[in-house]
């Protein structure tokens, strides 16, 4: 009885010794584990058993599972479960997530060790209800996905890699080649919950009349957030190629990236937003790109942005569609570029804002080819009309747009259209013209807003970047020795810090005193160690490539002519000036003795001051003065 009771005990420590390894915090999985989870060397080889470990476990604390890069092919939906936090995206190693590597200038997503969750006729991660706390889902690519399977009766048929509801959040993920057929959101379906930092890529939807091609957005109540995703190349044959919302609720849409999404039917049917359908007053996209998107049906009846919502500091371009808005309730329509956009695909009739009669809309200080409508009953003012709608030079000025209008599977345009860059140039007609916004402080990338110089007289840019201004510096030796004009011809003040937009370069006029010469002219970038000669011109003007970050310029001036070569403590200067030697810095009765080159003594004098000047034919002269020389050519 006693051995008994002593096997009984063990076997206890061993269980209690397992849960609290867990219960730390973590429970691990690899591919083809087969251990208990309390470790990388003992891990589990299921996903969905290392949820339910670590929700068994789970009390008051969130839990994590960590998964170890691999392939994953599910036979069922990963189950997320209350504070229960799964990441992959490791290589098998790691004491904390922030030691995963990603790729050396690589996207929030783009894992050195790439996890790979593959759906074989099932989604790939839901939540049957909402959560209680956030939950996070971090660091999968999740691939293959079918919302058409039941998924444990999970919203059945719709998000086909996922359903994602109240405090439920998808963040550094790659949701991609997933569909749905009579569901809503071919990547995702969220009724509740966070999107962020994710690329929603290549998701298709069809039949199901809410649409969705990368993700459907419905919240009852409270908020759904979109951020800091791209949303590229998914497709509907119904609504919102990229993103459709519907319903109650407020969906927030920020720092998007949405390109080449398609809605196309073969129907008379008016199909609504290549790129974003709303139809809710309450959603809102702010500094969002939205470009290259197609909207079409049989009855080319087109628009790439269908809209009851707030638009705010976004870029709509290139597409096939404009923006059309919708409804009668409060909304706004600020500081957003339309531009390049068409009716048709291959055609060149340009589309730019319209919409239904609205007095409640405010539609101010947008620019777009097409006049914004004057029927409408807008509110409009300061709006920016361009004089081309192909042109970019007499458009928006963009640094690289793309060369063709709405969606394409043509490797090469698709490879131009992730080449694309959408800042604006340093002299577009739409900077500083913005109207400011509450609440919005940065843009698509995080830049400050406003930008400008002086800072105080800044105003938003237009569209989705705010061009940034960098800090100019000087660090130049004695201005007796030259002086520094800028391309106004106005003295530069050394001690002054001056802001420029970036990509532009600065000239200036670098004129040596008499006797003096440029030695060097370059600046020192933000970047450790990197300096850049300036590029000398005519007239003495010095320019600079153009400027990306903060700099530093740096002038150093020398004499005309070398000074003591032969003893580097020289106590004394020698100028060259109209073939007279000026020696300066000498002690008063210090003699003076001047030897050609043949070591004939040409010339002796005693200094009665500090410097003297002495009358010379070109050729070459020894210098001497108290014990040191100096060799000087005068030419």
């Amino acid at each position: 009885m006693k051995k008994i009771s002593l096997l009984l005990i063990t076997l206890c420590l061993l269980l209690i010794n397992a849960w609290a390894d867990q219960a730390n915090g973590i429970v691990y999985v690899v591919p083809g584990g087969t251990g208990t989870g309390t470790s990388w060397t003992d891990a589990l080889g299921d996903i969905n058993a290392a949820v339910t470990e670590a929700k068994r476990v789970s009390s008051t604390t969130p839990k994590d599972v960590w998964v170890k890069a691999g392939e994953y092919t599910l036979t069922a939906p990963i189950a997320m479960a209350n504070k229960v936090n799964v990441y992959g995206g490791f290589a098998g190693t790691e004491t904390d997530p922030s030691q995963r590597s990603l790729v050396a200038n690589g996207k929030p997503w783009n894992f050195t060790n790439e996890t790979i969750l593959k759906g074989s006729n099932s989604r790939i991660v839901h939540s049957s209800g909402n959560f209680a706390s956030p939950t996070v889902i971090d660091g999968f690519t999740m691939t293959d996905g079918n919302g058409n399977d039941a998924g444990a009766n999970v919203l059945n048929g719709n998000g086909g890699a996922a359903v994602v509801r109240v405090n439920m959040i998808i963040q550094n993920c790659v949701v991609k080649n997933s569909s749905v057929t009579n569901g809503a959101g071919g990547g995702i379906n969220m009724t509740g919950g966070t999107i962020s930092n994710c690329w929603i890529y290549n998701n298709s939807q069809s039949t199901n009349g809410n649409g969705g091609g990368g993700i459907y957005s419905a919240p009852g109540s409270g908020t759904i957030t979109i951020e800091n995703c791209v949303i590229e190349s998914n497709t509907s044959t119904i609504r919102g190629g990229g993103v459709s919302t519907a319903g109650a609720g407020t969906t927030v849409c920020k720092n998007l990236t949405i390109m080449n999404n398609k809605v196309e039917n073969n129907t008379t049917t008016i199909t609504a937003g290549g790129a974003v359908f709303t139809n809710t007053a309450t959603n809102s996209f702010t500094n969002c790109l939205i470009y290259n998107n197609f909207g079409i049906n049989t009855n080319s009846n087109t628009n790439a942005v269908y809209i009851q919502g707030s638009l705010v500091n976004s870029t709509i371009v290139n597409n096939v569609g404009g923006v059309y808005y919708a409804g009668t309730a409060t909304i706004n329509c600020i500081n957003n570029i339309v531009w390049g956009c068409v009716t048709t695909a291959g055609g060149t009739t340009a589309t730019s804002i319209s919409g239904a009669a609205n007095a409640n809309l405010t539609c101010e200080n947008n620019a777009t080819y097409n006049p914004i409508p004057s029927d409408k009953s807008w509110i409009t003012a300061e709006n920016i009309q361009f004089s081309s709608n192909n042109d970019n030079n007499n458009g928006p000025k963009f640094i690289i747009p793309t060369t063709f209008k709405g969606a394409t599977s043509v490797d090469t345009e698709i490879a131009e259209l992730r080449s694309a860059n959408w800042n604006l140039k340093y002299d577009s007609p739409c900077l500083n013209m913005g109207l400011t916004v509450a609440g919005v402080t940065t843009d698509i990338v995080g830049n400050s807003r406003p930008a400008g110089y002086p800072q105080a007289e800044a105003k938003f840019d237009i569209g989705a970047y705010e061009l940034p201004y960098y800090n100019v510096s000087w660090n130049a030796n004695a201005a007796s020795d030259g002086s520094i004009l800028d391309n106004a011809s106005q003295p530069v003040n050394l001690s002054d810090v001056v802001s420029y937009p970036s990509g532009i370069s600065l000239s200036y006029t670098l004129t040596p005193a008499t006797g003096y010469v440029v030695d060097r002219a370059y600046y020192e970038t933000n970047i450790a160690g990197e300096e850049v000669n300036l590029i000398k011109g005519e007239n003495n003007v010095w320019t600079t490539a153009a400027i990306t970050s903060p700099i530093t310029i740096y002038v150093t001036w020398k004499l005309s002519t070398s000074i003591n070569k032969d003893i580097a403590t020289s106590s004394f200067q020698i100028l060259v000036v109209d073939k007279k030697v000026e020696v300066k810095g000498l002690n008063q009765g210090e003699n003076i003795y001047v030897y050609n080159v043949m070591g004939q003594l040409i010339y002796k004098t005693v200094a009665d001051t500090d410097s003297i000047s002495v009358p010379l034919n070109a050729g070459c002269y020894v210098i001497k003065a108290g014990n040191e020389t100096a060799k000087i050519v005068i030419r």
